[in-house]
């Protein structure tokens, strides 16, 4: 079609003055990728942060039932 005639006749142009065409190289956006890694570390922290409460309140839960337990074997 007409846009590939020009696409050839602009790499023959080039060609002609003994340099190469290339394709650009992909940029990334570095605001993108900031916000990206900041979002996938508070993510992380607070995944932590739930699992020590968790383990803490599953250690107190476990020891609070221990205290119990002595408790009611002094008792007898």
């Amino acid at each position: 079609s007409l846009t590939e005639t020009a696409i050839n006749a602009c790499k023959d142009l080039v060609a002609s003055k003994g340099k190469v065409l290339r394709m650009p190289v992909k940029v990334y956006d570095k605001k993108a990728i900031v916000i990206l890694l900041s979002i996938i570390a508070i993510m992380a922290l607070a995944l932590l942060i739930m699992a020590m409460l968790f383990f803490r309140y599953k250690h107190k839960k476990h020891k609070k039932d221990n205290n119990v337990m002595f408790k009611k074997m002094r008792r007898r």
